[in-house]
């Protein structure tokens, strides 16, 4: 994430505060990784042979991660100073770097929170047929069907009581993005059976399409105890960057796995493993942030700032595997 929230020493002007570059600002939030924790998940595989001497099968996966949540908030019970850096590029002036004051001691109180989300969940449909059999080692060779999709969101609040404007003042910006991948996928699977345990070595990449899509928007009220006006652009989110926004790229998903099956009964297994899925061409919120932070104050901007840069990277989950897979 870029720097979203910061803080200044008591020293510092209100017109310095949080501004990046200022000799007291420091960073309370951003340039870093957020949203990044373990979670539980589930996957479940049902398959069938296609013949009796076991030479063809047909296999249907499905996963999931349960919600990811990462929630920041800060107050000025706790920090005095707060404020959201940006870099101004309002018309007919200088560009610099600039903040939004959320708190400043006597002139302005309020909190600002930041939450994130993350979910993650896919499946394939492939048939694997035997390619060499070594008696108690085989390699099967298979292909099919792939899809996936990654849900991520990104939402910054603000509340202000500001005596210098004599006003209330809630700033709220909304980043979400969602990455559907369908394709095909080919792999390799070694298998080693040792008495009681089976050994299991999955390699496989999909290739296909990425359709990525993001929605920005915002909100801002302006309270001042009569009218209060309201508008639907927020700090990072104006009128050049808010809505809908789409495009396809060409995406690769390795997958690479790891596992020991426990043989308990003649029917019941026990499975431990490790998994490791990377998709390529994944577009998030902190993409879709003008990776200047800028912003244009005014309502009819002549300079086209802030945009929508629907920057994407790579995407990674590691995954270890506890289960258990009857036979019937």
């Amino acid at each position: 994430m870029p720097a979203l929230v910061t803080t200044s020493g008591l020293s510092s002007a209100i017109t310095d505060a949080g501004v990046i570059g200022e000799p007291t600002t420091s960073m309370l939030l951003g340039q870093e990784d957020i949203g990044v924790q373990v979670r539980p998940g589930g996957r479940i595989v049902i398959g069938t042979w296609c013949d009796p001497c076991r030479v063809c099968s047909f296999e249907v996966d499905a996963f999931f991660l349960g919600k990811g949540k990462s929630h920041f908030a800060v107050s000025d019970g706790t920090v005095p100073i707060i404020a959201r850096p940006f870099l101004n590029v309002t018309d007919s002036q200088p560009t610099q770097q600039d903040s939004l004051v959320i708190a400043y001691p006597g002139i302005r109180s309020g909190s600002i929170s930041v939450d994130s989300t993350s979910e993650v969940l896919g499946g394939d449909l492939h048939f694997r047929t035997l390619v060499c059999d070594y008696g108690r080692r085989r390699l099967d060779f298979q292909f099919g069907y792939q899809f996936s999709r990654i849900d991520e969101s990104l939402t910054i609040s603000s509340q202000t009581d500001a005596n210098d404007l004599a006003a209330n003042l809630l700033v709220r910006d909304e980043f979400s993005t969602r990455n559907e991948f369908h394709g095909g996928s080919l792999g390799l699977l070694y298998t080693v059976d040792s008495c009681q345990w089976t050994w299991r070595l999955l390699a496989k990449v999909g290739l296909g399409n990425m359709h990525q899509s993001a929605q920005l928007s915002g909100q801002q009220t302006i309270d001042d105890g009569v009218a209060p006006i309201v508008s639907s652009t927020g700090l990072l989110v104006q009128s050049t960057n808010r809505g809908i926004f789409t495009q396809d790229k060409f995406s690769t998903v390795p997958e690479l796995g790891l596992s020991g099956v426990y043989h308990l009964t003649p029917c019941v297994d026990l499975s431990v493993g490790y998994t490791y899925l990377l998709w390529s061409n994944v577009l998030q919120p902190s993409g879709t942030i003008d990776p200047n932070l800028a912003v244009n104050l005014t309502s009819t901007p002549i300079t086209q700032r802030p945009t929508n840069p629907m920057n994407d990277g790579s995407y990674s989950v590691h995954g270890l595997n506890l289960g258990v897979q009857w036979r019937f």
